[in-house]
């Protein structure tokens, strides 16, 4: 069963509408944490993008979960796919600006508040950097 079908939502009563509206909720937490770092018209760009670049958070998530647990390499087909979908929604909610992302990656780096509640744990975060890293290394080759 995954979160978006019909059976979801009839077995367990939580409905796409309810998941939209937490899910929501805890990109604007998000978001009030990046504010400070970001000039008005770069929080403007983030916040019109943020929240449909992140709806593939949970599969994304998940899928990193999954392939660190069964022993996937971070170089496999799988997990550079999923690299490849952190990257896509990084640039979707960024619009590709460098200075934007240079911002975000630091605030990632040192304030360790914004990942409560992700399901980002140090472990799939150095796996999902690892299998970027083999991604970049290999689009330059």
């Amino acid at each position: 069963m995954h979160i978006a079908d019909d059976k979801f939502a009839t077995a367990t009563g939580i409905t796409k509408q309810m998941i939209d509206f937490v899910a929501k909720g805890f990109n604007e937490y998000q978001l009030s944490v990046f504010k400070p770092h970001l000039t008005p018209e770069q929080f403007a760009v983030v916040h019109q993008h943020y929240f449909d670049a992140g709806s593939v958070w949970p599969e994304l998530i998940s899928g990193l979960y999954n392939a660190l647990t069964c022993g996937e390499k971070a170089d496999s087909e799988q997990v550079q796919n999923l690299a490849k979908m952190w990257l896509n929604m990084f640039n979707q909610f960024t619009q590709g600006d460098s200075d934007i992302q240079a911002k975000i990656r630091t605030i990632y780096q040192t304030d360790h508040e914004i990942a409560k509640g992700t399901w980002m744990t140090p472990e799939i975060g150095q796996y999902l950097f690892t299998a970027i890293s083999f991604l970049v290394q290999n689009s330059v080759n």
